[in-house]
């Protein structure tokens, strides 16, 4: 391709990104400012990757190029007809009929982009190339890789049948000392109400709303059966208010509910460690718990780095937990489930013989997509998955990048399966049990949550804007500031050593930039959900601090080091 037809890909670019950005000025200039960014990357990238990349490649990234033009040329279409600015004048300069009109505009649009989305597709295949392949087929030959969907769904089986039992368990508490201790917590919540912030210069806001559904969860009287409620999850209701005052005028002021909410679309298993610790301790009690708890986490997680000789990863890590706020995350149980998926499966992973690892990391991946999905409450469950696998490549720093690849690819689709196993089995079990039909509920609000329209219908949303939304609010605290020093003493350091990046070990930091680049993906498929909630939703850029932060310290050792002698 010459020189002057790989220019198109800097407009195209800008064009890709306008696809997605919100109908208003700024954000559409920010949109062609970043894709021309995008388009000046990847024009200067293709003449190097086009040697290796195959016919049959090219083709699959053309076919996919359009797929996903296709698709984009859709979201600005309804982006943009319902917030019409000047464009709908401009377009019936031409056109009378704006939507004719609209749908015509976003069609030339979309082939506008597409050289910018053919181009990005043929420099990610490579990724995909016979070698990582090969690596795919060698470790996961089909017996091996029957044997192990195998124990995944037995696992899954296992798992929602355990955690139902559990539930049911805690269900079964008297629930008297567990009122008494949320009357007095609602004290803690009048004082502070709904969404208290506990810093103005940075996001540090708390969750109450959230924390009093789990609260009144934890101490509704039985209403039809342990079996029944540990399926459809009741908490009592009073209209026109929030729940965090719910909870204050019913304990407190004596309210009677108006009537019951049933939650049945998620598992709600924060239950079965709330229930029995609001037998002995208030709301504040087991925030200081949840906080000591945190941070032993935190320091074993220390240790076994330093044990495992990969204390590079120490600095970065204790970065991270720091953008996410201790205090926040300590006070605000809605947060932590995340936090400790993604803890307990990094200290299994780190406490594991390496040699071992690879044979049950499926397990450990597995898992973690269990547990959030048990415990979660839709916070930032894509950093359970971001973080885990950000130490696994960290651990392995000096594989392949084939093999790489092919670890990620499959142990991603380990946490997937239960991950989404995990939620499919809630809507299922909680179908046949209550004669309700939780599955279509459940699916509704799916569908809401990962649309672009307000569940009101009355707000549309941009990518552009909830991407943004989300790392301001991830970056706005002090600590950034020296998360920003640290990568440029990485940088420095790098830099004095080489003189410039590039070098023979500068793919060693393209897997971590994957799984840093999975939160933007995940804001992007779940814009209602992100824009609406990113207050918590923004903790999930942890993972891509976490990936840039390790994937330049990694860089350094292993040009410091070279590759790891075989065993």
């Amino acid at each position: 391709m010459s020189r002057s037809l790989r220019a198109l890909i800097i407009p195209s670019a800008a064009a890709l990104l306008l696809l997605i950005s919100d109908a208003e000025i700024k954000y559409c200039l920010a949109a062609i400012l970043i894709g021309l960014v995008l388009g000046t990357v990847l024009f200067g990238s293709t003449s190097r990757v086009h040697e290796t990349v195959t016919r049959t490649d090219m083709y699959i990234s053309v076919g996919l190029g359009i797929v996903l033009c296709a698709a984009l040329s859709n979201v600005f279409y309804e982006t943009w007809i319902n917030h019409p600015y000047k464009m709908k004048d401009l377009i019936q300069l031409l056109i009378s009929d704006y939507s004719l009109g609209l749908r015509i505009v976003s069609v030339l649009v979309s082939l506008v982009a597409l050289p910018a989305a053919i181009s990005i597709f043929s420099l990610l295949m490579p990724l995909l190339s016979k070698s990582i392949r090969t690596e795919l087929l060698k470790d996961s030959n089909w017996a091996v890789l029957i044997k192990r969907i195998a124990v995944a769904a037995g696992c899954l089986i296992l798992a929602a049948l355990l955690g139902y039992v559990l539930l049911i368990g805690v269900y079964l508490i008297p629930v008297e000392s567990i009122s008494n201790n949320v009357r007095k917590s609602a004290y803690t919540l009048q004082n502070e109400g709904t969404f208290p912030e506990l810093s103005e210069w940075c996001t540090s806001g708390l969750d109450n709303y959230t924390d009093s559904i789990m609260l009144l969860e934890a101490a509704e009287e039985p209403d039809i059966s342990a079996a029944v409620d540990a399926m459809n999850n009741p908490h009592g209701i009073i209209k026109e208010k929030d729940y965090c005052e719910i909870l204050v005028s019913h304990y407190l002021d004596g309210y009677p509910f108006d009537g019951l909410f049933y939650y049945a679309r998620y598992w709600h298993g924060y239950l079965i460690w709330l229930k029995p610790l609001l037998l002995l301790f208030d709301y504040s009690a087991i925030r200081l718990i949840n906080g000591f708890v945190q941070i032993a986490m935190v320091v074993a997680v220390i240790i076994l780095m330093w044990k495992r000789e990969i204390k590079e990863g120490i600095i970065p890590f204790i970065l991270c937990y720091l953008m996410l706020m201790p205090e926040a995350l300590a006070k605000s149980f809605q947060y932590s489930s995340c936090f400790y998926a993604f803890m307990i499966g990094s200290i299994v992973l780190l406490s594991i013989d390496k040699h071992a690892i690879k044979s049950f990391s499926f397990l450990v991946f597995l898992f973690t997509g269990i547990f959030t999905a048990y415990f979660d409450f839709l916070t930032y469950p894509i950093a359970a998955f971001g973080m885990v696998a950000l130490v696994f490549l960290l651990i392995f720093e000096f594989d392949s990048l084939e093999k790489k690849i092919a670890d990620l690819m499959i142990n991603g689709i380990f946490w997937c399966m239960g991950y989404g196993g995990m939620w499919a089995e809630k809507w299922i079990l909680a179908s046949l049990v209550t004669d309700d039909n939780i599955i279509q509920n459940a699916l509704r609000s799916f569908r809401q949550r990962t649309g672009t329209v307000s569940v009101e219908g009355g707000a549309y949303y941009g990518v552009i804007s909830c991407e943004a939304e989300n790392y301001r609010a991830f970056l706005r605290t002090p600590v950034t500031l020296l998360v920003l020093a640290y990568i440029a003493v990485l940088i420095i350091r790098y830099l004095k050593k080489n003189r410039r990046f590039g070098g023979g070990h500068y793919h060693s930091i393209v897997p971590f930039l994957l799984i840093g680049s999975l939160p933007a993906l995940w804001y992007a498929l779940t814009l209602n959900h992100s824009t609406n909630h990113y207050w918590f939703t923004n903790k999930a850029c942890v993972t891509t601090v976490f990936a840039i932060l390790l994937g330049l310290s990694v860089l350094l050792r292993t040009d410091r080091s070279g590759p790891e002698p075989q065993q």
